[in-house]
């Protein structure tokens, strides 16, 4: 500052005040979609608790996803689906999916449902599957038709997290909204899901997951 013709020099707190806030100019991270946590719970059609999207950008959601899984062991098949299935995809091609774990159906009985949840996914600990990442390939959203993707994201099952590259269907429908299929296979030694020796016959070391979403623009 300059008060006639002499220069006022900045206490030393002020001076670092002016350089915290010049470093917070140059570190501010430029925004991608990290939707974890309280992020996925906001209601399809609400931007509330969202950053703000750079220009041109688009989100797509979903609430009412599909994941099922299957475990084909020798004496045993074990079938669970969940209609609850949380998301968001970006036209960048930044994505977030989120599941309940509570909210798996199926099952040969109720007690096998118990044990899934309680005893080999522990949900009271680790409540949530993640997957969030980025496309390789991203086809044009605004075009319509059938295009095969892959995508390259972390994810985080029984509070393991693992970078996974998947195929899949995209397919972008005349209505403007896309449809997302994809099918692979999770390890259960992957996520520290351990499985007692008594049950190897009746539970798979890896089971098969398919998915299918819907996602609008809100």
């Amino acid at each position: 500052m300059v008060y006639g013709s002499t220069f006022f020099l900045p206490s030393i707190w002020q001076r670092i005040f002016l350089l915290g806030m010049l470093l917070q100019g140059l570190f501010t991270p430029v925004y991608s979609v990290a939707l974890t946590g309280d992020a996925f719970d906001c209601p399809a059609n609400s931007k509330e608790n969202l950053p703000v999207l750079p220009a041109n950008d688009v989100r797509y959601y979903t609430s009412t996803g599909r994941i099922e899984f299957s475990s084909e062991a020798p004496l045993e098949i074990i079938k669970g689906w969940s209609d609850e299935l949380r998301g968001v995809l970006e036209s960048s091609g930044a994505f977030a999916f989120s599941v309940s774990m509570n909210t798996f159906q199926g099952f040969n009985s109720g007690l096998q449902q118990e044990h899934f949840k309680e005893n080999y996914l522990e949900i009271d600990r680790f409540p949530k599957a993640v997957f969030e990442g980025q496309f390789i390939e991203l086809p044009n959203l605004s075009t319509p038709g059938t295009y095969q993707i892959r995508v390259r994201g972390r994810l985080e099952i029984h509070g393991i997290s693992r970078e996974r590259i998947l195929p899949g269907t995209l397919q972008v429908e005349a209505n403007g909204s896309i449809s997302i299929n994809t099918q692979f296979q999770i390890p259960l030694q992957d996520h520290d899901i351990g499985i007692p020796k008594i049950m190897h016959q009746k539970i798979a070391e890896a089971v098969s997951v398919t998915v299918k979403a819907n996602l609008r623009k809100p």
